[in-house]
């Protein structure tokens, strides 16, 4: 059998902040060291190349302007004029995510005999029965949908609507996220001591994490609305929010984006809280494993890979329930906490902090778990089966 030739369509990836293209760049090394041939298509704001070769796979981007009217019709067209020049490049459109005009490519898909696989990465945004409710002509868009090879979701919940929507569950894969354990992984505690002083955070003092871009879907009001009460019962522990915090022209709603960090520090500032806001760093997995709690109260996620990362590091996380996308990761009082309020939030922190062993305990069921269900190879796997199985069906 042939290795398929795979074409990932994402709207962002890197160097434009993205955390399901930081995902890709981890997990597609994998692809091609089993002999996999991955290219990558995106989009760009019309200020980087618009071909770049970046770890060993090409890199192609579409210039577009969300600003403009009916920009998503526009990005479709070049897409798909994209992909007429490049037909016999590639075996399986492999897209990521979902936009008003993508049933296109799945016709032409159908057209010209490629596979196509659809990707879903956040419950209440691409998942069909979001689409449905979202779009025009419902029927008709869900139907085309309903032709695409291959769903796979991040999440059970993304496949439960995916279900509730109609489609064939002969042709869903769940398939959850990974993490590279070598790269996160615990420290012993003279190590993380030695790294605390690296970065400039207290040695001895108690240290919670968080990271993600601050924003509002991510629940970073929350936690902070929450944190005025933790600062309270312990006045020496220290909050670092890991993630961008600085919006430009790049990023659509850039001012209301904006807006909402500078009310953010607004609060930091007038309440006198231990917050350190670290913005956009290389170095989460150094902050996980110096960090003695991971918090993310997110109001939605297709996943939250962050969460696995601090499991990875023996770190036991707080995460909101997310429409249940949180139990992909979290076994409650296990291997984490899932909260659903702003008081259970601050209830999580202040018990896991008083409780030393319990804690400890928690971190080393989480790294375990990562160990047997989440690692990058065992992931990596379930996708190339997928690869493998598209390309059988189109030999035989």
């Amino acid at each position: 059998m042939n290795r398929p030739r795979i074409l990932m369509l994402i709207t962002e990836y890197l160097p434009i902040f993205s955390g399901h293209a930081i995902y890709l760049q981890t997990i597609l090394p994998k692809f091609i060291a089993e002999g996999y041939a991955v290219e990558i298509l995106t989009c760009d704001f019309q200020r980087l190349p618009q071909y770049e070769r970046m770890d060993g796979i090409n890199v192609h981007r579409l210039p577009f302007d969300p600003q403009a009217p009916k920009w998503e019709l526009l990005l479709t067209a070049r897409i798909l004029r994209f992909l007429f020049r490049h037909r016999h490049e590639f075996d399986v459109l492999h897209f990521h995510g979902h936009l008003d005009y993508y049933g296109a490519l799945t016709l032409f898909c159908k057209c010209f005999r490629k596979k196509i696989i659809m990707q879903m990465v956040l419950m209440g945004a691409d998942d069909p029965e979001t689409l449905r409710d979202i779009y025009k002509l419902k029927a008709i868009r869900l139907n085309i949908l309903s032709h695409i090879d291959r769903f796979i979701h991040i999440s059970r919940p993304l496949g439960e609507s995916c279900l509730r929507a109609g489609f064939s569950g002969s042709k869903l894969r769940y398939i959850p996220q990974g993490v590279d354990i070598e790269r996160f992984q615990p420290l012993p505690d003279a190590d993380r001591k030695r790294l605390r002083e690296q970065l400039q955070l207290d040695a001895e003092g108690q240290i919670v994490s968080f990271v993600g871009a601050i924003v509002e879907r991510k629940g970073v009001d929350i936690l902070i609305a929450a944190w005025s009460e933790v600062q309270k019962a312990f006045p020496r522990v220290v909050l670092i929010l890991i993630g961008p915090c600085e919006f430009g022209t790049d990023d659509a709603n850039a001012l209301s984006l904006q807006a909402f960090v500078q009310d953010i520090q607004a609060q930091i500032e007038d309440q006198h809280l231990n917050v350190a806001m670290i913005g956009r760093s290389s170095l989460v997995p150094s902050y996980l494993q110096v960090s003695d709690l991971f918090v993310l109260p997110s109001r939605k996620e297709g996943f939250g890979n962050v969460i696995l990362e601090a499991m990875a590091c023996g770190v036991p996380p707080i995460v909101s329930y997310m429409d249940g996308v949180a139990l992909d990761s979290v076994t409650p009082d296990e291997t984490g906490v899932i909260i659903y309020s702003k008081e259970e939030l601050t209830a999580a922190i202040i018990a896991l902090l008083h409780d030393d062993n319990r804690r400890t305990a928690m971190g080393m069921r989480a790294r375990k778990e990562v160990l047997d269900r989440f690692t990058l190879d065992r992931i990596a796997r379930q996708y190339l089966a997928v690869y493998d199985e598209l390309m059988d069906q189109k030999e035989s």
